[in-house]
Formats: structure tokens, C-alpha cells, sequence
């Protein structure tokens, strides 16, 4: 059957419309659609950054509720016995008039970030060491359809005793896309946020 050059060209305007009109819903959703290696590539460099925010974006909801477990129940205790004030880095992030209620009703990844930025403000000097490693992707093994073990070559800042050593970032499907479990990493500066809480 032959078209006329009329008609196609309102086929091609009409796509291009609706093509126009998609385009900057997809762009909002752009982590949705990422690879699990591109989550997690995207979270070495957010944890490299320091990017705080990003990070917990990349987080599973699961593993930023097991983050925060246990955790807000201190901080919610040391609003309520007054060592809470703004010179807890940690409260201070919920700002300086902050009830336990407050702490404990903080949505998860908001509570992350909070926690983070608490942590560095406590420590400042560990922002060096942190920023320190950078990682490359090198493959990835998955364990079923939901599950997938990100493997990356890191190495340690530039200097005469750097290392290099294999870390694994395991990405699990969510409602929105793949997201990046608990890493080691992550395990190990929670027990670090713990420990400074009972100081």
C-alpha cells in the first residue's frame, strides 16, 4: 500500500510529539533503568563524593529501614534526657529543638544521610580516608532475577603502601529498579555511629 508524502509526514510529527511529551518523565526516572553495575558504579562515586544524598537514592528501602533500626531509638533517648542539644552531631542534624518522636519519624534515607553528615561532623579527620579509594567495575554475578554481586577492583589513595583489593557491592531489584544493599563498608561505619553513641 502506498502513502502519500503527506501522510507520513503526520506520522513522523505525531511521534516526534509523543517522543517530546516522554522524554523528560524518563529523565526523572533515569535510575530506574540502570544496570545494577551502572547502581553500583553510581554509588562509589557518590560515597567517593561524599554525596550523601545520592547515595541512600541508590540504597534499597529494605537496607536503609536496617540502617536506621536500633539507631533512633538512641538518638530518640538522648532528645528526651537533654544530651541531645545542637552539640550531639549526630541530633543536631534534626535540628537543635528535635523530640524523639521527630528523630524516630525521620524517613529512612533522610535519617541516612543524616547520619553520615552526623558521623563526619564527629570525625572530620575520617573525610580524607573515606574519599581516598576509588573502585572500578569488573563484572558481576547474578544469584536468581532479583540478586546481583557487583565485583570492583579498589584501590587506595596513591602513595608508597596503596592497596588494591576486590570489594562486592550485591544490588537487589525494588519497586524502583535495581538498588544497592548494605555494603561492607556501610556495616562497618554503623558499628563506628554505634559505638560513638553510648560515649
Amino acid at each position: 500500500m502506498a502513502y502519500s508524502a503527506k501522510h507520513l509526514w503526520r506520522v513522523v510529527s505525531v511521534t516526534a510529539a509523543v517522543l517530546a511529551l516522554s522524554l523528560p518523565a524518563a529523565a526523572q526516572n533515569s535510575t530506574s533503568s540502570q544496570t545494577p553495575s551502572e547502581i553500583a558504579e553510581a554509588g562509589y562515586q557518590a560515597f567517593k563524593e561524599l554525596d550523601w544524598e545520592t547515595y541512600a537514592s541508590l540504597m534499597h528501602p529494605e537496607s536503609l529501614e536496617r540502617f536506621k533500626s536500633g539507631i533512633d531509638q538512641v538518638l530518640a533517648v538522648r532528645a528526651g534526657d537533654g544530651s541531645g542539644s545542637a552539640s550531639n552531631p549526630f541530633t543536631a542534624q534534626f535540628g537543635a529543638q528535635a523530640s524523639g518522636e521527630v528523630i524516630k519519624a525521620t524517613p529512612a534515607e533522610k535519617f541516612f544521610v543524616n547520619m553520615m553528615k552526623g558521623l563526619l561532623a564527629k570525625l572530620p579527620d575520617m573525610e580524607k580516608s573515606l574519599r581516598a579509594e576509588t573502585s572500578q567495575v569488573v563484572g558481576e554475578v547474578a544469584e536468581g532475577d532479583t540478586l546481583v554481586h557487583v565485583v570492583a577492583r579498589t584501590k587506595s589513595a596513591p602513595r608508597e603502601n596503596a592497596r588494591e583489593f576486590m570489594t562486592v557491592v550485591s544490588v537487589r531489584r525494588s519497586p524502583d529498579g535495581w538498588r544497592m544493599l548494605q555494603t561492607a563498608k556501610i556495616m562497618d561505619l554503623n558499628m563506628v555511629i554505634r559505638r560513638l553513641m553510648v560515649q
